[in-house]
């Protein structure tokens, strides 16, 4: 039987929330079956944990899923044999992308494909786009991990999953259209927390 899926949209604005939900209506997921995570106020981890044995796929709001991209999860949820699973996906270049948009995207799917060619004990994940289905007994959210709102927390994110004994894969088939606006003083910010955040 297959297993229901939830979108969760990682965003605190109501505008870009909406805009992607229309979009993922339009590739015929129930409204219902779409919701929300406001980055300022609710961790990624909180949501894992509060809908347990349920294929959770997380998109940030400037990713933008295709009707390929659906049909590359529907393997996964017709999965029988379910365990802690998450599969982490890559960027694509929107059409008539600017330069900026190009590296950080080519940078993100780097800094991703390392992490699995190198055999690291700890897997990377692009926050805007994977899918994890929680069927852990351990707990996920405690002092220190409910602070993880938006700020380059993929790799703590990525590190608490992986304690808790979740599998990790990386999908190259499960694309998103990353339609980053982001200036050059926000990839800073966001590198410089990507060090401060991890764990060594």
């Amino acid at each position: 039987m297959k297993s229901q899926l939830v979108v969760v949209i990682y965003s605190n604005q109501i505008s870009d929330f909406e805009s992607l939900k229309k979009h993922l209506i339009d590739l015929n997921i129930h409204q219902n079956n779409i919701i929300l995570c406001d980055s300022k106020k609710k961790s990624r981890l909180e949501v894992i944990e509060e809908y347990k044995k349920t294929w959770l796929y997380f998109l940030d709001s400037d990713c933008y899923p295709s009707f390929e991209t659906l049909d590359c999860l529907t393997q996964y949820l017709e999965k029988t044999d379910h365990h802690s699973f998450v599969v982490s996906g890559i960027y694509q270049n929107p059409r008539n992308s600017y330069y900026f948009q190009k590296v950080q995207n080519k940078i993100s799917n780097t800094w991703l494909n390392i992490s699995y060619e190198l055999k690291f004990k700890y897997k990377n994940l692009l926050g805007g786009n994977f899918l994890v289905f929680n069927n852990a007994n351990e707990k996920l959210v405690n002092e220190e991990t409910v602070k993880l709102f938006w700020g380059a927390e993929d790799l703590l994110l990525g590190h608490t999953l992986a304690e808790a004994g979740f599998s990790f894969a990386i999908d190259k088939n499960l694309i998103v259209e990353h339609r980053t606006s982001a200036a050059f003083k926000h990839f800073i910010r966001r590198a410089w927390l990507h060090g401060k955040n991890e764990i060594k």
